[in-house]
């Protein structure tokens, strides 16, 4: 092509932004909440419990 490195790059880009403003607009992904099902009197948050109560003390 005989294109110096900065106008291979510049032309790059500039498809890129083009291509990027030509894009249709997608709507946001949007997570739906349920419930787990958890158990209660489990701390979820102390994953070294967690561990513990699975697989015993020698776990940690």
């Amino acid at each position: 092509m005989g294109w110096t490195f900065k106008e291979a790059v510049n032309a790059l880009l500039e498809q890129g932004l083009l291509a990027r403003s030509e894009r249709r607009a997608t709507p946001p992904f949007i997570v739906q909440a349920r419930p787990l099902g958890v158990r209660p009197g489990l701390d979820y948050d102390d994953v070294g419990d967690l561990l513990e109560r699975l697989d015993g003390p020698s776990a940690r």
